[in-house]
Order: structure tokens, then C-alpha cells, then sequence
């Protein structure tokens, strides 16, 4: 089963929520298990940029690489954010993704955000 849809939309709701600033409503997401709202908020924060949506396409573009005889289907994946200043950006999203392929989304635990 082809995943890339389900991990392209599970990413843009993340990202959504990093846009807005929502770090309380990405850490209820993810169960704050490796991130916290105040670590999300720090490294946005420390990154000095702001942050915007990037196309549709570019969520599709994600580098995903898949957990070798996890089960449920568990995707490695990093994304690199998009910033007004600069377009790409030096931001990377890295998360496991974990659920059905076919769902409409995945379950997310958010592994960090770092400059890459």
C-alpha cells in the first residue's frame, strides 16, 4: 500500500499548526511524547523566521523512509519548512508517522525540529 498521501496530509496539518503558532494543539497531537509546546515554540522561536505554508505538491516531497517490520506501518520522515524570508528553508520537521496507509491520516510523534 502507498502511503504518500496519508504522510503528505498528516505532515500539512502539522505544519498548519506550526504556522498558526499552535504549539499547545500540535504537542495535544502528537501526546507531547518527545516534544513539548515550550521545546516546539523555542526552536520556532530561536529560528527567528516566519513561518508559512508551503504548495500542496511539497508534502509530497517529504523525505520518507519506511520502519523496516514495524506494526503498525511506522514512516520516518523529515520535512523541510518553508519561511516567508527565505522560501525553503533551513528548518527541518523530522517525525515518525504511524497508522494505516490507507487512512486519512497518520498518528504523529514529533521527533524534533532542528536547522538542518
Amino acid at each position: 500500500m502507498d502511503a504518500t498521501n496519508a504522510i503528505a496530509r498528516t505532515l500539512r496539518v502539522v505544519v498548519e499548526l506550526l504556522v498558526r503558532h499552535d504549539y499547545g494543539g500540535l504537542e495535544r497531537m502528537t501526546g507531547g511524547e518527545r516534544l513539548r509546546a515550550s521545546e516546539m515554540e523555542a526552536a520556532i522561536r530561536d529560528y527567528g523566521r516566519t513561518l508559512v505554508m508551503p504548495l500542496a505538491e511539497d508534502f509530497l516531497r517529504a523525505d520518507v523512509i519506511p520502519v523496516q517490520e514495524s506494526s503498525p506501518p511506522a514512516y520516518s520522515v523529515r520535512f523541510r519548512i518553508y519561511t516567508e524570508e527565505e522560501g525553503l528553508s533551513d528548518l527541518e520537521l523530522q517525525a515518525t508517522l504511524v497508522g494505516d496507509p490507507d487512512a486519512e491520516t497518520l498518528s504523529v510523534e514529533l521527533d524534533n525540529i532542528i536547522v538542518a
